[in-house]
């Protein structure tokens, strides 16, 4: 009985669990499918558990830093550093904001389940910041993998 329902399982996810995928002529290809499930499963297991937020949704034009916290939601080891990126939304791409520090650029780990504070800094003496949307890039990374997390912020 155990043997029977065992291959019913695998008959099912290898018939693609009941997805249909199609790939751009439009007929259905089980690579695609593959591939979408394995983007997925890749997508599942970074950015979708190791997540950063901004601390508020919009801050005043001439704030000098933004909090973020940065989740580690999974069962591994993650690390980040003290370097970030600062980008400006202008209505259709994200645009490097030019700034110029030096940090000291320490290893970071965060734990499985834990949550971390940053202080972000503008240095709105550097650059002119004008209402819009903005958002923070740090990188983290595990053993095994290195990705980018975002968080998003308005300055009004």
């Amino acid at each position: 009985m155990k043997s029977i329902l065992l291959l019913f399982i695998m008959l099912f996810i290898i018939s693609g669990c009941g997805k249909s995928y199609k790939n751009d002529s439009g007929r259905d290809n089980k690579k695609d499918m593959v591939n979408s499930i394995e983007q997925d499963a890749l997508q599942g297991d970074t950015q979708m558990k190791v997540t950063m937020i901004s601390k508020h949704d919009t801050y005043p034009i001439s704030t000098k830093k933004v909090g973020i916290m940065i989740t580690n939601n999974t069962s591994v080891e993650y690390q980040t550093g003290d370097a970030y990126i600062v980008e400006q939304f202008d209505g259709s791409l994200w645009k490097k904001v030019s700034l110029e520090f030096a940090y000291h650029d320490a290893l970071i780990t965060l734990l499985p389940q834990e949550a971390r504070d940053f202080d972000i800094y503008l240095y709105p003496e550097q650059y002119d910041y004008e209402p819009g949307k903005y958002r923070i890039r740090k990188e983290v990374w595990s053993k095994d993998q290195k990705f980018e997390v975002t968080c998003e912020f308005n300055l009004e």
